[in-house]
């Protein structure tokens, strides 16, 4: 977000926004910011523990409080854990800065694909476990690949699964406001997820040799289905913005249809439009970090790589 495109008052409220005060002093213009003694302290929100309280408004700008009535003490008043906590509108009448979206052309419609499973007609069933391993064979870390379905032109259908420390897969997402999976941080990788299992998007087997793919977005799937797809200029997405400013640990954005400012967590705003794609009526998973598997053996054992590491399997079932 281009801070000087809103104006000095504005960039002011963004900063106000995740801790600190603003002391806009006396103002007598017309619908300008006037408290009654000739003065409004606009948002005094303090962050920890503080409040955020309004000065007299003989205009229309309101007090930058939370959604209840009142004054709102400073965690709720800007919190960020939660996505869409909080919505602060810019001043307005006829001695306000109100900002709002310019003209613009909504872009062109456009659809997303989620990275579904192969499909397959017959029923197999074969499990097979091992290790990954550095580049001198050191065992890194454990991996199970189940074989489900095949058809007679050799595609293959099944899971891949990350065994990891052996923790058990992430619980389904109930909430697209909160972080997924729990937990997660912004240093954190997108793959592997410990107990997941990945869908194999690609499979074939000819002869000795056996070949999968799996997308390592995958686990965020169920969690961007859950959002409501927002326009902005950019086209459809987690949130109606063109750019971001952190404040304060808080990423805040002016959303281009309402000309709101709204503040998300950081997590939220890093994560949420790197591994979703949204189109006009769904959010999924994007196409993001495809890992491919290359193997060759026989009935009783695989090996070869996945990525670029080697691997070797053993049959189990």
């Amino acid at each position: 977000m281009n801070i000087s495109k809103i104006g000095t008052l504005q960039a002011m409220l963004l900063v106000a926004a995740c801790g600190g005060n603003i002391d806009l002093g006396s103002n007598h213009g017309s619908g300008g910011l006037t408290g009654q003694g000739g003065s409004a302290i606009q948002g005094d929100i303090t962050g920890q523990g503080g409040t955020a309280q309004g000065g007299g408004d003989q205009g229309s700008t309101p007090a930058l409080t939370n959604s209840g009535g009142g004054g709102a003490t400073g965690n709720d008043a800007v919190s960020c854990s939660a996505l869409g906590g909080q919505m602060w509108p810019p001043p307005t009448g006829s001695g306000g800065m109100a900002v709002r979206p310019p003209t613009w052309e909504p872009p062109p419609l456009s659809t997303v694909s989620a990275p579904l499973p192969q499909e397959c007609d017959e029923v197999a069933h074969e499990v097979w476990e091992g290790q990954r391993k550095d580049a001198f064979f050191n065992p890194i870390d454990t991996w199970r690949v189940t074989l489900t379905g095949k058809t007679s032109t050799g595609q293959v259908c099944g899971t891949v699964t990350y065994v990891g420390d052996g923790s058990a897969a992430p619980p389904p997402p109930t909430d697209a406001n909160l972080i997924y999976p729990p937990g997660f941080q912004r240093s954190d990788s997108i793959f592997p997820r410990s107990g997941f299992s990945y869908s194999i998007v690609q499979g074939g087997r000819q002869l000795d040799e056996l070949r999968l793919r799996i997308v390592g977005s995958e686990v965020w799937k169920d969690w961007c289905a859950l959002r409501t797809p927002e326009l902005s200029p950019a086209g459809y997405g987690c949130f109606a913005a063109s750019g971001f400013s952190e404040s304060g640990g808080c990423c805040v954005f002016q959303d281009w249809n309402t000309g709101l400012f709204r503040s998300v967590s950081m997590a939220q705003c890093d994560l949420c439009p790197k591994v979703c794609a949204c189109d006009a009526g769904h959010c999924t998973a994007a196409l993001l970090s495809p890992v491919d598997l290359t193997l060759t053996g026989d009935n009783a054992n695989l090996h070869g790589t996945i990525g670029k590491d080697p691997i070797l399997l053993q049959r189990v079932e």
